[in-house]
Formats: C-alpha cells, sequence, structure tokens
C-alpha cells in the first residue's frame, strides 16, 4: 500500500478518491482495507499527519498558526486549532510554548 501517498500530499485537499487513483483500487475498497488494517478511516489518517507536521513546524519555526494551518492543508485556522486540541490535549499556542 502506498502511504507515502498520503504523506507526500497531506497539504492539498486530498481525498480517498485521489489516493485510490493512485494505487489502481476501487475507493470503497480501499476505504475498508484502510480501515481494517489501521482500524482507522482515512480521514483519521490525513488529520493525524497534519497534526504532526504542524507540531513540527511549531517547534522549529516561528510560522503563525494560521499560516502552519494553512501548509498543512486545513484552510480554516479556528477548526485547525479545534483539531489540534482534540489530537494533542493542548491549543497550538500550548504545544508551541511548551518548547520555550
Amino acid at each position: 500500500m502506498k502511504w507515502i501517498t498520503i504523506k507526500k500530499y497531506y497539504y492539498m485537499d486530498v481525498t480517498l478518491n485521489d489516493l485510490s487513483k493512485e494505487v489502481f483500487l476501487n475507493p470503497n475498497y480501499l476505504g475498508r482495507l484502510i480501515k481494517k488494517e489501521t482500524g482507522k478511516n482515512f480521514s483519521d489518517i490525513l488529520t493525524e499527519i497534519r497534526i504532526e507536521k504542524a507540531k513540527e513546524l511549531m517547534k522549529n519555526t516561528q510560522i503563525k498558526t494560521y499560516e502552519i494551518s494553512e501548509r498543512v492543508g486545513i484552510n480554516d485556522s479556528r477548526y485547525f486549532s479545534q483539531l489540534f486540541r482534540r489530537i494533542t490535549g493542548m491549543t497550538p499556542t500550548e504545544y508551541r510554548n511548551s518548547f520555550i
């Protein structure tokens, strides 16, 4: 399975349909396969990858949070902050400040 495809295009508006074309599988079948192999659905995996990339950017740069959210493919910075907190247990600011 080309999991690398998700990591390669995480910052774009990538969908399960896009990934299915890359790996030459039916989108429904691919979705079931992903769920069976990982226990997670495609959108959860994509979100986790995006948040991990955002965490890297917060640790290593002084880029503003809204710019980071855009760089990882989430154009709504408020939604990004909600997702970030749900996944990490901290707001983006709290996370960044934990490295100061």
